[in-house]
């Protein structure tokens, strides 16, 4: 399964992500690479906390960050939540 993430930056430089299909998942970094980090400790923390059966295999997000610079620049990270 996947999770749409949204990603943006604040006004502070700061890079924020959402999960909008999961009520209450986001998180922050002050780097993309930390966002990610954060991202996958938020979704593993949910999946403990909620405790489904269909919740409890493994699970992909994917993350698509466009190039404000140019707008054809997209580049793709995906990670496996176990």
């Amino acid at each position: 399964m996947q999770f749409p993430v949204l990603i943006y930056q604040d006004e502070d430089g700061v890079f924020i992500g959402e999960v909008p299909t999961l009520k209450g998942v986001h998180t922050y970094g002050k780097t993309l690479k930390e966002l990610y980090k954060n991202l996958e400790e938020v979704l593993q923390l949910y999946l403990e906390v909620k405790k489904e059966p269909h919740l409890q295999t493994h699970y992909y997000f994917q993350i698509l960050n466009i190039d404000d610079q140019a707008k054809n620049n997209i580049s793709q990270k995906n990670y496996q939540v176990a």
